[in-house]
């Protein structure tokens, strides 16, 4: 089959049966690829906000944290104010596996493994939103 047609044809469609938002997620990367620095912080800002705002609201580990550290997402003004949240360790994720999902329903989840090179795999939950971007980020490379 000619790589045009896979490009444009049967890879879109596939990504729409499968309910993945490829094809918007390279739309706006390709739009934001060229603003300028300054503009694209902004916007990295924000939506770092959104994030943790999201992650204090449905996830219990976070607003756990987030409470300890006297952080407040919606009180984030630069990405300063974000280095006080301590690391996500591998360990924190096998411990509070359960604390570290979001209590809201979200769709397309599935639980994704590491090699394990450090002697020990981690799983993580990754959902058809993040698929979708590392994939538009894959082709927009």
């Amino acid at each position: 089959m000619h790589p045009l047609i896979v490009r444009q044809v049967i890879f879109p469609l596939h990504e729409r049966i499968k309910g993945k938002a490829t094809y918007a997620w390279l739309k706006k990367l390709e739009s934001t690829q060229w603003l300028a620095p300054q503009r694209l912080q902004e916007m990295q800002l924000e939506a770092l906000k959104s994030h943790l705002e999201y992650a204090y609201r449905q996830v219990p580990y976070y607003r756990e944290l987030f409470d300890q550290c006297g952080f407040q997402p919606t009180r984030i003004t630069n990405l300063n104010d974000f280095s006080r949240i301590p690391f996500l360790t591998k360990e924190i994720i096998r411990n509070r596996f359960a604390d570290l999902r979001a209590r809201a329903r979200v769709g397309g989840v599935q639980a994704i493994s590491t090699g394990g090179s450090t002697g020990n795999p981690v799983t993580v939950l990754v959902d058809s939103t993040r698929t979708a971007f590392t994939d538009a980020a894959r082709m927009r490379a």
